[in-house]
């Protein structure tokens, strides 16, 4: 008990202040046994999403047309800190004139959700949401997107659930890491202590490696909380097509550089297509 709630108080950084849902952004609670996540959605038609604009987004010579008939639905997992009501409709946006969804998860103790805010919600929210999509994106492809420790929370789920392609950003180890940490503090039985107590879900070397999808890895140069050698030790597990961007001169959080927004464009392009040159 003690363990589970330690490693919840050094992992997670829940919050539930408002924040203002961004124009187009549908709200959609999602329950199970006592338990309340919410999803925030962006549905894009033809005709494009209603109330943004999003005429810059596209790709200037423009996009391959998606594989699926039915659009691609793209799914968000935030950071440790994230939230869904600010994230932006992109990758879909490159396809203006397909069908879609861009669906980002808040997990309970964020946002308008359940209180307590806990990494064993991490198969039940899955599962959830597996459901929801079953429901909501019949025939659609799946681009699975992960924000730091959003990467694990997409490669638990695609390891239990249909994906297309993954787009993963500075994820972490996290067993490896509370090691590292707690040895650097001469305290390396309680980095191990505690890395025992995460379940299965969390341990992103090793589902790494029953990813068989196309998979791209956007890892900041500079990163100073999750540094790249150790995301490399979960790119090196990866088991289908995979390639890397390494966003120059960048930090952990730190946006996309202007002069590689083209690059990461048309590196979302070759996953969403299947891994092929």
């Amino acid at each position: 008990m003690i363990r589970r709630l330690l490693l919840d108080r050094l992992i997670l950084e829940p919050s539930r202040d408002p924040i203002e849902p961004e124009a187009g952004l549908e709200r959609h609670p999602l329950s199970w046994d006592r338990r309340q996540a919410e999803l925030y959605c962006y549905r894009q038609t033809s005709g494009g999403i209603s109330g943004v604009d999003t005429a810059n987004d596209s790709s200037p010579n423009g996009a391959t047309k998606l594989r699926w008939p039915r659009g691609l639905a793209v799914i968000k997992f935030p950071g440790t800190a994230g939230r869904c009501e600010r994230m932006g409709t992109q990758p879909l946006t490159q396809w203006p004139e397909q069908d879609g969804l861009v669906v980002g998860v808040n997990p309970p103790g964020y946002g308008s959700t359940s209180r307590h805010a806990t990494l064993r919600d991490s198969r039940a929210l899955n599962e959830a949401l597996e459901h929801w999509l079953g429901e909501h994106a019949v025939g659609q492809g799946r681009l699975l997107i992960g924000n730091s420790l959003g990467c694990v929370r997409a490669l638990a789920f695609a390891n239990r659930f249909p994906c297309d392609a993954m787009i993963l950003r500075n994820p972490p180890p996290l067993p490896q890491l509370l090691e590292i940490f707690a040895r650097r503090r001469r305290a390396a039985w309680v980095g191990r202590w505690l890395a025992r107590g995460l379940s299965s879900d969390w341990d992103a070397i090793e589902l790494a490696s029953h990813i068989r999808v196309p998979t791209l890895l956007v890892q900041s140069e500079l990163d100073s909380l999750v540094l790249t050698e150790w995301q490399d030790r979960i790119y090196d597990r990866l088991a289908g097509p995979k390639r890397k961007l390494v966003l120059k001169k960048c930090d952990h959080a730190d946006p996309i550089p202007e002069d590689q927004a083209g690059a990461y464009r048309e590196l979302v392009e070759w996953v969403v297509g299947g891994g092929t040159d």
